[in-house]
């Protein structure tokens, strides 16, 4: 990964945290991550599960969720890209 490409995803998920945050939502469906893989990350308040099958990091699904929420989280499966 370039570092280019990681402050972009860095600075993409900051700025959604940023109005999660400001409206109180705590979990939030998101569509057409372009990270490549199935994994969780922390992102500040929020876990990202995430997960994308396409080898052009297109059309990945995901959830924010707030880190209060984490433990509620048994496991993370991604049945498909669209999943």
């Amino acid at each position: 990964m370039e570092y280019s490409e990681l402050v972009y995803r860095l600075n993409s998920v900051t700025e959604l945290v940023n109005e999660l945050m400001k409206y109180k939502i705590m979990i939030d469906a998101i569509q057409e991550i372009r990270w490549q893989g199935k994994n969780t990350a922390d992102t500040g308040r929020y876990t990202t599960c995430y997960g994308s099958d396409d080898k052009k990091n297109y059309f990945g699904t995901g959830f924010l969720l707030q880190k209060s929420l984490k433990a509620s989280i048994i496991e993370f499966e991604q049945i498909s890209e669209k999943m």
